[in-house]
């Protein structure tokens, strides 16, 4: 009877024990799911190809362009927390850990790439701005 219930009691710890992981890695996956939302909502302003029709609106863009680095560097310690909590199940061996992992280098890389097309859309905006003050 002793050795029964202690099967029970351990059957009963791993149990809960991965539907902690379960719980645990739904939220991470809600945190991916909106950073990859953001992401998303980035890239597509990156791709943006208005550059301003007039001096004003050229500097309009360039403001707009300032908040959106912000808001990319703000996203720094986003990335960071999800790394940290990936490199988390990972080390503690969490049941379903390859996949997280692979999902976090997938944004981190995404989160990474920005920086080509934000400089870019920044050195356009700048040309623009040359331009439109030279035709002002």
């Amino acid at each position: 009877m002793e050795s029964s219930w202690d099967e029970l009691r351990s059957t009963t710890d791993s149990k809960t024990r991965g539907l902690n992981e379960g719980i645990e890695e739904q939220q991470y996956n809600r945190t991916i799911e909106d950073f990859e939302i953001w992401l998303a909502e980035v890239e597509a302003q990156l791709l943006s190809e208005d550059y301003g029709k007039d001096l004003t609106s050229v500097q309009n863009l360039q403001k707009k362009h300032d908040q959106l680095e912000t808001d990319i560097a703000a996203h720094q310690e986003k990335m960071n927390a999800i790394n940290e909590q990936a490199d988390e199940f990972v080390n503690n061996e969490h049941f379903n850990a390859e996949p997280i992992d692979e999902k976090r280098k997938a944004v981190a890389e995404r989160y990474a790439d920005l920086q080509e097309p934000l400089k870019a859309r920044e050195e356009k905006l700048k040309d623009a701005l040359i331009l439109q003050q030279y035709l002002r």
